[in-house]
């Protein structure tokens, strides 16, 4: 079996008011807006690095939707939009599909 690691882009996460079955909880450390959607930095009690390139997490909602910098938020993945990469290439291995199914890259 390879090395593996999940790509989860911004997009991919959805973030709640309340906590939900399943959900992550993080914190808002910053909000910037960017016309029709906000670019939102999340922090996680007891963990430093997040991501395999040390980047912040982070993830993007609607400009409608109201997240303030230091509240409490629940993070959660849309399954339809990851992709796993092998660890030692980067190569894209599968993507999940809408029936919850890895399958190769088109």
């Amino acid at each position: 079996m390879k090395d593996t690691w999940l790509g989860v882009r911004p997009e991919s996460i959805a973030l709640s008011h309340v906590e939900e079955p399943g959900a992550i909880p993080a914190w808002i450390d910053l909000v910037e807006p960017m016309g029709s959607v906000n670019h939102i930095v999340l922090r996680f009690d007891g963990v430093d690095e997040v991501t395999v390139d040390g980047e912040p997490c982070s993830a993007v909602t609607r400009s409608n939707e109201e997240f303030a910098p230091g509240s409490r938020t629940w993070l959660s993945l849309r399954p339809d939009r990851l992709v796993l990469f092998e660890s030692g290439t980067g190569e894209a291995l599968a993507v999940l599909s809408p029936n919850r199914e890895w399958q190769a890259p088109s």
